[in-house]
């Protein structure tokens, strides 16, 4: 991935468990519910999502958002566990490496990854099977599946990253020599590649 593109986001369909609302928006059982994009609550975990609707026909959870180039996404460990940013339409952040393990952990999960550059070029993949491992696994990625039907300009931009655990600049799991998440902050390098 581009340091120098916008990333739309990486989402995730979610399959959840809950009910209610609070101050934080109606709490939904899955980003399938809403009629609308916009920020919700989930519970278990407990934490404020956003649910887009308007890409591939609805019911995505984005994991991450980046729409401000100066908004800083080289974190710690503990700030990518936990999430970091502001959960919005028009707001960069990461929502929580615990967060999608939890959620992925629950069922079958896919991953679409959409990304808008700066000039408008537009380019997004999808995936059938999306997952994250937990922390003591350092938070190691599955997906699988590239539908490359479905690819809109991008080739398979995941499926190197199959297997790789999470790397930050305070917790280097890359195999590479090369400590990558200095430089280019968090994500499942493998061998510094990107995409």
């Amino acid at each position: 991935m581009s340091q120098e593109s916008k990333n739309k986001g990486i989402i995730s369909d979610v399959p959840t468990v809950c009910n209610n609302s609070n101050q934080h928006g109606p709490i939904i059982t899955s980003c399938k519910e809403p009629s609308t994009s916009g920020v919700f609550r989930m519970q278990n975990p407990n934490v404020q999502v956003f649910c887009e609707m308007d890409s591939f026909n609805g019911g995505w959870l984005v994991i991450q958002q980046r729409v401000d180039r100066t908004f800083d996404f080289n974190r710690s460990w503990a700030e990518y566990r936990d999430g970091f940013g502001t959960v919005g339409k028009n707001d960069s952040f990461w929502l929580s490496l615990e967060a999608v393990h939890q959620i992925t952990g629950r069922g079958s999960c896919e991953l679409a990854v959409e990304m808008k550059e700066g000039s408008g070029h537009y380019k997004y993949a999808r995936y059938s099977q999306f997952g994250v491992a937990g922390e003591d696994d350092k938070y190691r990625l599955t997906v699988d599946g590239y539908l490359w039907w479905e690819a809109g300009r991008t080739g398979d931009m995941f499926s190197h990253h199959n297997g790789m655990k999470f790397s930050t600049f305070d917790g280097n799991n890359d195999p590479g020599d090369i400590k990558c998440a200095q430089r280019f902050g968090g994500w499942w390098f493998k061998q510094c590649f990107l995409w």
